[in-house]
C-alpha cells in the first residue's frame, strides 16, 4: 500500500499529495498508455499533476513586474534565471528527453 502524505501548496492554501506527476516523460508513450498512467496516479491519490505547456503560457505572460522575486522565500533572482529555465526545459522537450 502506498500512503501519500499531504502539505500545503505554498502559499495557495491548496492541500497537495507529497507525490505529484511530470508530464514530460510521458511524452514516449502512446496516447492510451498516457491516459493509463494518469488515471492510475489518480488512482493512487496524486492530486498534483505538473503540465509543462502550463509553464509556458505563465511564462510567455510574464509582464516581468518582480512580484515574484519579491515573494521568493529563498530570493532568488527568478527575472534573471527564469529565461535560461525554460530555454532549457524546451530544449528537453524537442529532444524527448529528461532535465537534470
Amino acid at each position: 500500500m502506498i500512503i501519500l502524505y499531504e502539505k500545503i501548496l505554498g502559499r495557495t492554501g491548496l492541500k497537495v499529495k507529497t507525490y505529484g506527476f511530470g508530464g514530460i516523460p510521458i511524452q514516449r508513450l502512446s496516447e492510451e498508455e498516457a491516459i493509463n498512467v494518469v488515471r492510475r496516479c489518480y488512482e493512487l491519490g496524486v492530486n498534483y499533476y505538473a503540465r509543462a505547456q502550463y509553464a509556458k503560457e505563465k511564462f510567455d505572460g510574464c509582464i516581468h513586474c518582480g512580484e515574484c522575486e519579491s515573494r521568493c522565500p529563498y530570493e532568488l533572482p527568478i527575472q534573471e534565471l527564469l529565461p535560461r529555465a525554460m530555454q532549457s526545459l524546451w530544449d528537453h522537450m524537442e529532444n524527448q528527453t529528461i532535465p537534470n
